[in-house]
């Protein structure tokens, strides 16, 4: 039988300390009817074995299905790399695909860039690239300004030399990221 696990259907980036509206997929488990017991929601820093706070998740009640906000107190206070991992009783089910479930909490007046496009994409192949700015200006100059650049989690380094676009105001409302920079 497969293992259990939830999949994180919201935003790739939010600001530390605010309430967001949170949305999962649950798979080889069910909602839950009751809210004192079942399968729970739990936000951890990448890496971390423990959940980040004390009040740090949600019981997957059947009320939440069509997605719930997860309050600011419960939030990240801190920015860094996150995920949302299943719990049932004491054990764990992290997601099966890599970074599925991440989330990056960023700091208010920290620029950020957020991806719009699909949570998965097949590889060497070139898709249609959307970003929501935060903090810093699209550039009208294709010479210099603010860029995106594809790296591998973990990596402090661009995947390849030419995978970065420049986010020029042209590109604001979406691009085609070629397959030769994927």
């Amino acid at each position: 039988m497969a293992q259990p696990y939830v999949v994180w259907l919201g935003q790739p980036s939010i600001p530390v300390n605010l309430e967001f509206a949170a949305k999962f997929e649950l798979h080889g488990v069910p909602w839950t009817p009751d809210l004192k017991q079942g399968p729970c929601v739990i936000l951890r820093r990448v890496g971390d074995q423990q959940q980040y706070s004390k009040d740090s998740w949600y019981r997957l009640h059947t009320s939440r299905k069509e997605g719930f906000q997860w309050s600011a107190a419960d939030s990240a206070h801190e920015a860094g790399d996150f995920e949302f991992t299943l719990q049932i009783g004491d054990r764990i089910y992290p997601s099966p695909s890599s970074g599925g479930n991440r989330v990056t909490f960023v700091s208010e007046g920290q620029p950020s860039l957020v991806w719009c496009g699909p949570k998965f994409l097949s590889v060497g192949t070139a898709f249609s690239a959307k970003f929501e700015l935060h903090g810093v200006p699209w550039t009208p100059d294709l010479k210099q300004g603010p860029c995106v650049i594809l790296r591998r989690v973990g990596d402090q380094q661009q995947y390849s030399k030419d995978s970065w676009y420049r986010l020029h105001t042209s590109r604001k409302e979406g691009f085609q990221w070629s397959a030769a920079d994927s």
